[in-house]
């Protein structure tokens, strides 16, 4: 197995897939100290083409991707058994609600941009923390709430398609329900776009 500080630095932009300038720096800061993955069970909801699931496991973790759409599912397969992980990945679909959630127990759960729209937060967090272990970690970089007049230039240019009367970003209010939920929270912003969470059981 490669140094894993050279396997993060060499595989991070390409696992976070869009807007690297704005993502890449809050995953690395939730990613952490890349040695300690080896041997860690990890679930990642929202996958997409499985980029991060494969970055965990090149880390030396065991990941299962789980996401409501699996039209990516086939690409990424076939990019896990390139990159040689194909033994640690697996990926399956399920219908985004919590009682289809895998059993578990997970060292660590991860997403990227899946919270914001999830109907009821609370109760899906819940789920999450129950499938973790005793001090495991639950991160998630989301979508940052924004003032008005940014939330119409982030609707009116970087994300056209979607329904802003529906998503409201990750506001105090949304972090509020980590903090319900969870032990421990640590949160963290970038740029007022993006926030990262670590909560802990």
């Amino acid at each position: 197995m490669k140094d894993p500080s050279e396997t993060l630095r060499a595989g991070l932009s390409d696992a976070t897939e869009w807007r690297v300038w704005l993502w890449a720096p809050v995953v690395r800061r939730l990613i952490g100290d890349p040695e300690q993955w080896a041997g860690r069970r990890v679930l990642e909801l929202g996958p997409r083409r499985g980029a991060m699931s494969m970055l965990f496991a090149e880390l030396g973790a065991t990941v299962h991707g789980l996401d409501i759409d699996g039209e990516h599912f086939d690409v990424a397969r076939a990019a896990a058994e390139r990159r040689g992980v194909s033994d640690r990945v697996t990926f399956s679909t399920y219908d985004g609600s919590a009682g289809m959630l895998p059993d578990g127990p997970f060292d660590v759960i991860f997403c990227k941009s899946v919270l914001v729209v999830v109907p009821d937060l609370e109760q899906f967090l819940v789920a999450l923390r129950d499938r973790l272990v005793e001090g495991g970690q639950f991160l998630a970089a989301e979508n940052a709430a924004s003032g008005k007049l940014m939330t119409q230039v982030r609707g009116r240019i970087i994300h056209r398609s979607w329904d802003f009367d529906v998503f409201h970003g990750a506001d105090d209010a949304f972090v509020e329900t980590f903090r319900r939920v969870f032990s421990a929270v640590e949160t963290f912003r970038r740029l007022g776009l993006v926030v990262g969470l670590r909560a802990t059981t």
